[in-house]
C-alpha cells in the first residue's frame, strides 16, 4: 500500500494513514523526476483552499513536468502528492474528477521583460 506524507513544522513524516492538514487542498512534497538532460529536484509547495494558482517560469523550468506529475500522467521518481489529504496515486479518479485546469499563454512585450 502506498504511504501518505504528513508535514509537521519543518519535518516530513511518512506514515500509513490519513493526512491531517485538510486545509491544504494540494500538497506536493519533495517531488523529483529525472530525465537524461533535465531534473526536477525536490519541489515542494502547497495550495490552500479557495485560491487560484498559476505556474510562471522560463521555458524548461519544469512547469509542464510538475503538472504532468501532479496529474499522474508521468511517474515520479520520488516525493508525495496529496489532494485533500489523500495520496493521488491511490485516489487518482476522485482527484481528477475534482479539478479544473486552464492553459493560458500570455505574450509579454520585450520592453516589459527588461
Amino acid at each position: 500500500m502506498a504511504k501518505l506524507c504528513r508535514i509537521v513544522p519543518k519535518v516530513l513524516v511518512i506514515e500509513e494513514g490519513y493526512f491531517l492538514h485538510i486545509n491544504k487542498v494540494l500538497e506536493v512534497i519533495n517531488l523529483r523526476k529525472e530525465y537524461q538532460n533535465f531534473t526536477l529536484n525536490d519541489i515542494s509547495f502547497s495550495l490552500e483552499s479557495k485560491c487560484i494558482t498559476g505556474f510562471i517560469g522560463i521555458n524548461g523550468s519544469g512547469k509542464t513536468t510538475t503538472i504532468k506529475l501532479i496529474l499522474n500522467l508521468i511517474k515520479k521518481d520520488s516525493g508525495c502528492i496529496n489532494f485533500l489529504g489523500k495520496n493521488i496515486e491511490i485516489h487518482e479518479k476522485e482527484f481528477k474528477n475534482s479539478i479544473a485546469l486552464r492553459n493560458i499563454t500570455i505574450n509579454i512585450s520585450e520592453s516589459l521583460r527588461k
